[in-house]
């Protein structure tokens, strides 16, 4: 029921026109292949303590954005078709490695996926 209550709140975000799109943000059917094409970060340099505004565009067909960092899971608020946006607090305490792999996985409204690891560098 989960699923399928997931799939028609997605579905009318995935049936948008391409000229109704974000600057960036590439059309794509409900059964295209999901593509993520940007994924960015501020600030640049993290430290502990840091509030980091994370930004991920994907196809138009994305339904939902997800990022790994070990054991921790973070998901994206959906601020238009294609754009997603997360507020993430760095733990003061060695919670984390300095150095980290984050694994973000773009969803579409069926469940296909696509990932895009980048690294980064806690101070």
């Amino acid at each position: 029921m989960c699923a399928t209550l997931f799939a028609l709140v997605c579905a009318g975000f995935a049936h948008v026109r391409a000229d109704e799109l974000p600057s960036g943000v590439p059309y794509a059917a409900p059964t295209d292949p999901i593509q993520i094409t940007s994924v960015s970060y501020a600030p640049r340099e993290i430290r502990r303590g840091d509030v980091v505004l994370a930004n991920v565009v994907c196809t138009s067909n994305a339904a939902a954005v997800i990022a790994q960092v070990g054991a921790l899971r973070v998901r994206f608020v959906k601020t238009a078709p294609g754009t997603f946006q997360s507020r993430i607090r760095v733990p003061w305490r060695r919670f984390f490695r300095s150095h980290q792999t984050v694994v973000v996985t773009a969803i579409r409204a069926d469940g296909a996926t696509a990932q895009r690891t980048i690294s980064i560098d806690i101070r």
